[in-house]
């Protein structure tokens, strides 16, 4: 009973986030899975590098959180979730697990908020964009900002997708 609880559920945050379109916006973006990567730390000049820790892997999935301190405040911390699945389509699934648990029934799409990131993104209600979920290609990103002051990772996560796309 629970399972069929869960896949409803489930079915409700595809339909509410536009699943159905996201593979056709992916084929557009038309990125190569990404093996290993990792951040161009010398490109993103406003970040300094503060510690890298290994996400639970298996399965196919594999990945990594870097925390950095944006634009030297020490309490201004970003932290940026790099998550490669063996799949564009297990991309998406992944990030419909971040939406299933956000308080939020539909978060908002992140282009809507002027954050060009990600053949399909997200981000929340509030004033300041201080999270994003996206996924480009084959990698989940997820950006937060987690320290004592809030910041806009929106910046950040168009400066992750440009190096993810290889520009």
């Amino acid at each position: 009973m629970a399972d069929i609880e869960n896949d409803t559920f489930r079915e409700a945050v595809k339909e509410r986030h536009g699943f159905a379109d996201w593979a056709s916006r992916a084929k557009a973006a038309d990125v190569p899975p990404r093996v290993g990567f990792l951040l161009d730390r010398g490109a993103m000049t406003n970040l300094e590098f503060l510690r890298r820790d290994p996400l639970p892997g298996g399965g196919g999935f594999r990945g990594h959180r870097d925390y950095f301190q944006l634009d030297g405040g020490k309490d201004n911390v970003v932290a940026i979730e790099l998550l490669e699945t063996p799949s564009t389509t297990a991309a998406h699934e992944a990030l419909v697990d971040i939406l299933s648990h956000c308080m939020a029934m539909k978060l908002i799409p992140a282009i809507e908020r002027g954050v060009d990131a990600g053949h399909v993104g997200f981000v929340g209600h509030g004033k300041l964009v201080d999270s994003i979920y996206f996924v480009r290609g084959s990698t989940l990103v997820r950006i937060d900002s987690v320290g004592s002051k809030p910041v806009d990772v929106g910046p950040v996560a168009q400066t992750v997708d440009r190096q993810l796309m290889g520009r």
